[in-house]
């Protein structure tokens, strides 16, 4: 299996053994998919289903690409190829520009961390995206070692700080919902910590979450340096 989704990632694509489907590709396919995904989430996305929207039969789709799983690695080497990240500035400023970069591909597409999770991508693409993390980590005073551990703990900040977004944005209308609480049930002397910070505008306006977490990771890399 892992063989056929390596000779649709880096070999030849397939183009059906017998004979192309007007309009259709493998890309194509993959494009169908990835927006299916984003719409409805994995659970939604079949070979049945991807037919239909594409208006062909199912077994059609099986001349391209071997199966759900291989098109998932399809799927996900594609979306990785929009990341563009220019190879500019010194360390820092690379591996923020990676980091946001990649915050931004998993806010696109929500479906794209949880399909990594079991099957690390292995396509063009993410290899070279993987490699373009490395080299901004690389030659800037750190061991072998700690380069790979700091270029893993930037882009698992960014992996995870999508789904945080995605929580706060939840969070938020809960509170909106019960603005009752605070006037009705809450004691300002029984959490003066909390109280103190809130009379101080502390939650005014906070700085942002994402922003302030990716300059403590790399103060902290500055640090070790």
């Amino acid at each position: 299996m892992e063989d056929r989704s390596f000779e649709l990632l880096w070999g030849e694509r397939r183009r059906g053994a017998r004979g192309p489907v007007p309009g259709l590709s493998v890309e194509r396919i993959a494009a169908a998919a990835i927006a299916l995904a984003d719409a409805e989430g994995l659970g939604a996305l079949s070979m049945r289903r991807l037919a239909g929207d594409l208006g062909v039969a199912a077994m059609a789709l099986y001349r391209y690409v071997p199966g759900k799983t291989e098109l998932l690695d399809v799927m996900v080497d594609a979306v990785i190829g929009e990341q563009a990240v220019a190879d500019e500035g010194g360390w820092r400023e690379r591996l923020a520009a990676s980091a946001r970069a990649s915050r931004a591909l998993h806010e696109r597409h929500p479906w794209l961390a949880p399909a990594t999770l079991e099957r690390p991508p292995l396509g063009p693409n993410a290899v070279a995206a993987h490699e373009r993390l490395l080299a901004a980590a690389s030659g800037i005073g750190l061991s072998p070692d700690e380069t790979v551990a700091a270029a893993q703990l930037v882009a698992g900040y960014a992996r995870s700080a999508a789904g945080r977004e995605e929580e706060r944005g939840r969070t938020e209308r809960f509170w909106a919902e019960r603005s009752a609480f605070w006037e009705r049930y809450y004691e300002p002397e029984r959490f003066p910590a909390l109280t103190a910070l809130y009379e101080a505008g502390a939650f005014d306006d906070p700085p942002d979450a994402f922003e302030f977490g990716l300059q403590r990771i790399l103060d902290g890399i500055a640090a070790r340096l």
